[in-house]
């Protein structure tokens, strides 16, 4: 890792004027993002230890979100992607809405369902539903957020009954975010890969943006990626989650991911806060 860590010291730093984003890697595809007085936080709420291929949040961890504590206090926004378990728990999210009264809750209907039996959150819920391909803005707690709605990252399998192959994850919405805090902005992508949603580019639905930090899949490095990065985002650091706990795994691409995309970051272990 000594490349990518090398890389991560040499630009880390805000240029002189622009307020830092101070981030947080709380598990998988989960981060807690700050700048200014604005804290967002993403994916994070969850706690299936069954999980083997991802990072899962800590007892400790768990505790604190539970109770809005340092770090997690004070946060403006939770964003949900999807409702899959390594990145959204219902009884989590419920229990972080009653701990934080102040906090808003953005996500897709198939997330927000599953907290239609809990009472008191009215209008501390924002249910997002673009159609596939398509944005929808709304500003929440001072924030605006530009939701995207992209395809699922594809996981194909054998139909038992059929015996045709089908995407298990084809029905899955997910939802794409790029938020604004203290006039800068960062992109997270949930379980969506670029290469597989090329058509979002293609046809002018993304509206080109400079970028401070994207969020976005371990294994979403592909030349196509590269080049939407190049042509639609020049992000200044490209964070790679949802990577797998083991290291060898990251050694193995890593001369290739570090020249690809020479802004590359990965976070080592869970709770470790970088600055960009």
């Amino acid at each position: 890792m000594t490349v990518l860590l090398t890389t991560f010291l040499l630009s880390s730093f805000s240029p002189a004027g622009e307020t830092p984003f101070q981030v947080t890697y709380i598990a998988n595809a989960g981060f807690l993002i700050e700048a200014g007085e604005s804290k967002v936080l993403v994916d994070a709420l969850f706690s299936d230890q069954s999980i083997q291929y991802a990072h899962v949040p800590s007892g400790e961890t768990l505790e604190k979100m539970a109770a809005a504590e340092p770090p997690f206090d004070n946060v403006d926004l939770i964003l949900v992607t999807h409702r899959h378990r390594d990145h959204f728990e219902a009884g989590l999210v419920a229990g972080f809405l009653a701990s934080s009264p102040e906090t808003i809750l953005v996500a897709p209907p198939q997330a927000v369902e599953s907290l239609e039996d809990v009472e008191g959150l009215g209008a501390r819920v924002r249910s997002i539903h673009p159609d596939l391909h398509g944005f929808e803005t709304v500003t929440e707690a001072g924030i605006q957020v530009k939701a995207y709605r992209l395809s699922h990252s594809a996981y194909m399998e054998t139909d038992p009954v059929t015996g045709e192959e089908r995407n298990r994850h084809e029905g899955v919405q997910n939802l794409v975010y790029v938020v604004e805090l203290a006039g800068r902005r960062f992109l997270h992508t949930g379980d969506a890969v670029f290469s597989q949603s090329l058509e979002l580019f293609e046809n002018g639905l993304f509206h080109k943006v400079d970028l401070d930090v994207v969020f976005v899949e371990f294994f979403d490095w592909s030349e196509e990626t590269a080049r939407v990065f190049k042509a639609w985002m020049t992000p200044d650091h490209i964070v790679f989650m949802h990577r797998p706990r083991e290291q060898d795994q990251i050694d193995a691409i890593e001369a290739r991911l570090q020249e690809r995309f020479p802004q590359a970051v990965l976070f080592l272990e869970p709770m470790e806060v970088r600055g960009f």
